[in-house]
């Protein structure tokens, strides 16, 4: 943008030129259009509450695409000397503890979590553990995608509602 004036005293100033560059004067215009259309609209804000339960409902729909297009081995898994951490006196008591308090069902598999849960579970007992292969070692033993739980846990960290999740698993883990 360029001031100019026509005369030297500002305080006698009758008259400014404004010039200015065309894209600039055509992008202002559409964000003032467009913040005019917003505020014709209602805008309605989804509570956390609401936000965790379209996330369930979408970790469900993809729970069921990922158990159908599991394509793991289980066996090369469960030759994996760290797939047998968790059969060991340390993995059996975590996942007991697990079990206990309904994280994990009767089989050790994840009891009605959200995949932002499983992945956050699955990275903390393979913390616990020493199981450096995380996704692929939890993946096996749940038979769930390891890139899904990877991009589960991902999403934890971004996500406030599993601190409430982390306090209920903390005594487990000792944290």
């Amino acid at each position: 943008m360029v001031f100019c004036h026509k005369q030297k005293n500002m305080a006698r100033l009758k008259r400014l030129v404004l010039v200015v560059d065309e894209n600039a004067v055509n992008q202002v215009l559409k964000m003032l259009t467009a913040i005019a259309e917003l505020s014709q609209r209602k805008i309605e804000v989804a509570s956390e509450d609401e936000i965790e339960a379209m996330s369930e409902k979408e970790d469900a729909v993809n729970d069921n695409k990922s158990s159908e297009s599991f394509k793991g081995n289980n066996a090369q898994v469960a030759d994996d000397p760290e797939y047998k951490l968790l059969f060991s006196e340390k993995g059996r008591r975590v996942l007991n503890q697990l079990r206990d308090i309904q994280v994990l069902d009767d089989n050790y598999q994840p009891d009605h979590l959200s995949w932002t849960k499983k992945g956050y579970l699955a990275y903390q007992i393979a913390f616990k553990l020493g199981i450096t292969r995380v996704w692929k070692i939890m993946g096996g033993f749940w038979h769930l995608d390891s890139h899904s739980l990877k991009t589960g846990r991902d999403k934890a960290e971004s996500t406030l509602k599993i601190q409430a999740f982390e306090e209920k698993i903390k005594p487990i883990f000792g944290r």
